[in-house]
C-alpha cells in the first residue's frame, strides 16, 4: 500500500465551501470523496478530524492522506531514468528513444514503468500522463499518485508540448496541417482519411541542411492522435527521418528523429505553471549541423 499526503490552504474564493465541494472544485474524483466520507481519519482541517460537510474558511489547512495499492505486476528493472523535475506530486523524465512506456508481452521488463519502480520502489506509483511512442525520445509527465493523476488527466487539454523533428526536404517556414487521421489496418499504422478523427499539427522551421536535404522543425499538436506528427509530415511529403513505419526506405538515422523538447502544465496541487525544456539529443543535433 502506498500513502500520499496532500496539503491545501483555503483561499478567499473557496471561503464557505464544504470540504466535499472544495475537493470537487480541485478535480478530486468521486471515488476518493466517497472514501473520505466513509473514513474521516483520512483527512483533517486545522489538524482536527471533521466530516466532509465541514465548512471551510479562508486560511484553513486541509490535509488528505490517500492510499492506493502498489502495482505488484510491474517488475523493477535497473534501467537509466533521467529525471528533470520531481516533487511529491509529479515526476518529469527525459525518456530515451527505444524505451516503451508500459509493459507488454513483447516488452515486459524494459519500460518506463519498470525503471520507475526500480528507482522509487513503494514511494510512488507510476501514472503516465503524457505517453510517448517507444521510438520517440523526450519529456514525459508522470503523476506520482492517483490524486495528481486525476487532476492532470482532467486538465489534459491544457498541457502543452513542443516536439523537435528532423524531416526530409526543405519545409516551409511555418504551417499548419489540419487533416483527420484513422487507423490504416489492424496494426499500428495510421493514415490521413476524411473518415478519421480531427487532427491539427502546427510546425515551424528551425534550420535546413542543404547537403542532407533535411529540415529541423518544431511542432505542436492540438490533438493527440497516435503517430500524429509522423502521419502528418509523411502526408505532406516531408516524412520524419528514421521512420521505418511511414518511410521504410529511409536509412538516414538509426532512430526516429522525433523528440519531445518542452512541456508546460499546471501543477496539480498549487496550480503553478511549470515550464520545462530538455536537451536536443546529440545524434539529432549532429546530423542536422554537420
Amino acid at each position: 500500500m502506498i500513502a500520499s499526503k496532500h496539503r491545501y490552504v483555503v483561499d478567499a474564493a473557496h471561503d464557505g465551501f464544504s470540504v466535499e465541494d472544495y475537493l470537487k472544485d480541485f478535480y478530486i474524483s468521486r471515488t476518493i470523496i466517497y472514501q473520505l466520507r466513509r473514513d474521516n481519519s483520512l483527512f483533517t482541517v486545522n489538524d482536527q478530524q471533521v466530516s466532509t460537510k465541514e465548512i471551510l474558511h479562508k486560511g484553513d489547512r486541509l490535509e488528505l492522506i490517500i492510499t492506493e495499492e502498489e502495482n505488484d505486476k510491474i517488475i523493477a528493472s535497473n534501467l537509466p531514468l533521467k529525471v528533470i523535475y520531481q516533487d511529491e506530486e509529479v515526476t518529469v523524465i527525459d525518456k530515451p528513444a527505444g524505451m516503451p512506456a508500459h509493459p507488454s508481452r513483447a516488452h515486459y521488463t524494459n519500460t518506463v514503468e519498470n525503471a520507475f519502480k526500480y528507482r522509487f520502489g513503494d514511494k510512488y506509483n507510476c501514472h503516465i500522463i503524457t505517453r510517448l511512442d517507444a521510438a520517440t525520445s523526450g519529456i514525459m509527465l508522470i503523476a506520482n499518485n492517483r490524486i495528481a493523476a486525476n487532476i492532470l488527466n482532467k486538465q489534459h487539454t491544457q498541457i502543452a508540448k513542443t516536439y523537435l523533428a528532423l524531416v526530409k526536404g526543405r519545409i516551409d517556414n511555418s504551417g499548419m496541417i489540419n487533416e483527420p487521421i484513422i487507423r490504416a489496418d489492424k496494426g499500428m499504422l495510421r493514415k490521413v482519411d476524411p473518415e478519421g478523427k480531427p487532427a491539427l499539427t502546427h510546425y515551424l522551421l528551425s534550420s535546413y541542411n542543404p547537403q542532407k536535404d533535411a529540415s529541423m522543425i518544431l511542432c505542436s499538436i492540438e490533438t493527440g492522435r497516435t503517430h500524429q506528427i509522423r502521419v502528418h509530415m509523411a502526408h505532406i511529403g516531408h516524412p520524419v527521418l528514421g521512420d521505418r513505419l511511414y518511410n521504410p526506405s529511409d536509412k538516414s538515422l538509426d532512430r526516429l528523429a522525433l523528440h519531445c523538447l518542452a512541456i508546460r502544465f499546471h501543477h496539480p496541487l498549487t496550480n503553478q505553471v511549470i515550464d520545462l525544456i530538455t536537451d536536443i539529443p546529440k545524434e539529432l543535433n549532429d546530423y542536422i549541423e554537420h
